[in-house]
């Protein structure tokens, strides 16, 4: 028997498999200014039939180190091409800047936030006891002044809730929240999709698979943000993909069939 027949059952899509994806890449490291969320991509709107037998090769960007850009997430196939989504920016210490990034990251102790290229921009630090928050794919992080501020707030709840309630993804059916700001008296909170909330002793990581953007902190290092995950969709009349690599997760609902690729893997259709 095939392998594709053997692991997954015979497939039987003779049109092709018109295909969905949602790509998160990972979320920016945090210093004193918390880290912006990673960015979110999709093509909802204009699902790609794939003929039956062509590999989608799959990249999950890792999650930022401390004060550093996320790792990008990637998808390309043929038909597809390459799609490829940048990391949320780091956020910045007490004598260097914050990075850009697909939300940027936030400011601290005067410095200024960066942009984001897709997503909320960094907050700005106005005063020098604290963080700002990181930006977050639908809100810019809080800007600081005595106190810390919050993270930018992810993906709206409605957009993907869908893809996160059938396959157990995301933060409350969000992604990409940005990093809440460390602070001398105490840390701000993360932004709505796995932002981790700030700290004087030490922020909290943006949750995994959420492209959540890191906590900054005060007197310790910032926390790392949160890795990135690519979903693959496809009606789920079409049946199974013939294989794949990377052990994705496989789930069916809302009349669809996904892989959830939490690590770099390929899907054979």
């Amino acid at each position: 028997m095939p392998l594709g027949a053997a692991r997954f059952g015979l497939q039987g899509a003779a049109g092709g498999f018109d295909v969905q994806y949602l790509i998160i890449s990972g979320g920016g490291g945090a210093e004193i200014g918390g880290g912006g969320g990673g960015g979110a991509q999709d093509n909802v709107s204009s699902p790609v039939t794939i003929g039956a037998g062509e590999t989608i090769t799959v990249t999950v960007g890792g999650a930022g180190a401390r004060q550093s850009v996320g790792g990008a997430s990637e998808i390309s196939s043929t038909t597809l091409g390459t799609v490829n989504v940048v990391g949320g920016g780091g956020g910045s210490g007490s004598n260097d800047n914050a990075d850009a990034g697909a939300c940027g990251g936030a400011g601290a102790r005067n410095n200024s936030g960066k942009s984001g290229n897709i997503g909320g921009n960094g907050g700005n630090a106005s005063g020098g006891n604290a963080g700002a928050g990181g930006g977050g794919m639908t809100a810019n992080g809080g800007n600081s002044g005595g106190n810390a501020a919050s993270g930018g707030a992810g993906t709206a709840n409605a957009t993907y809730s869908n893809w996160a309630t059938d396959t157990s993804s995301g933060s409350s059916g969000r992604f990409c929240g940005g990093g809440g700001g460390g602070g001398r008296n105490s840390g701000a909170g993360g932004g709505a999709g796995g932002g981790g909330s700030g700290s004087t002793n030490g922020g909290n990581a943006g949750a995994a698979n959420t492209g959540g953007g890191g906590g900054g902190a005060w007197n310790v290092g910032g926390s790392v943000g949160g890795s990135g995950v690519v979903i693959i969709r496809y009606p789920e009349s079409a049946g199974n993909a013939a294989s794949s690599t990377g052990s994705p997760s496989e789930s069916t609902g809302s009349g669809f069939k996904y892989y959830k690729f939490t690590g770099s893997g390929s899907l054979t259709l």
